[in-house]
């Protein structure tokens, strides 16, 4: 993941679904990098931390992504050009100016981390086909193909490959209960 420290270039592409209406809380993160979460509005929110400090927010308008639930919603988070947007089911739902390079060279960790590591409030739903990729080649097309590709798999089938790039897919719930018993986030 340290190849994301330093970018100028990245895309995150993910498939989400909700398990409760009006579900909020955070998504991923990578320390000193970004941090997704969805809003209790629905919104997806991307803190995007730059080198030497500022941060740069975007929430989206429009994505509904609690509104209903166990519906796939596809999520394409696209940085490059000194731009970074946010596509929800092939939409543009938002895009805010980040000039500079993704930040996170003081931190001293940079692993990719789901859900809220310091027992904050995490989405409660599910992430599948996840795909991070850094660099300038033609990243949010990639991600959308993928995206596209993995549709026409079943949804707990988890022996089929998504992509060229993926040899299987996992689905990361952040409900913090197994077979009906707590299990500490």
């Amino acid at each position: 993941m340290v190849d994301v420290v330093g970018a100028d270039s990245m895309t995150i592409a993910f498939r989400l679904d909700a398990d409760a209406k009006g579900a909020s809380g955070e998504l991923f993160r990578m320390h000193g990098s970004f941090i997704t979460s969805v809003t209790s509005s629905g919104e997806l929110q991307v803190r995007m931390f730059k080198e030497g400090g500022s941060i740069t927010t975007l929430t989206t308008k429009g994505s509904a992504l609690n509104a209903a639930v166990d519906r796939d919603r596809d999520i394409v988070i696209d940085l490059d050009g000194g731009k970074l947007q946010v596509w929800v089911d092939g939409k543009m739902t938002g895009q805010a100016a980040f000039a500079g390079v993704v930040g996170g060279e003081t931190f001293g960790s940079h692993d990719l981390v789901f859900g809220n590591p310091w027992n904050s409030a995490n989405f409660k739903g599910d992430i599948s086909v996840f795909d991070l990729s850094v660099g300038d080649s033609d990243t949010a097309q990639s991600a959308t193909t993928t995206l596209a590709t993995a549709s026409t798999a079943q949804e707990h089938d988890f022996d089929y490959a998504v992509d060229a790039r993926a040899d299987e897919d996992a689905r990361f719930d952040f409900v913090t209960q197994y077979q009906g018993l707590d299990v500490a986030a």
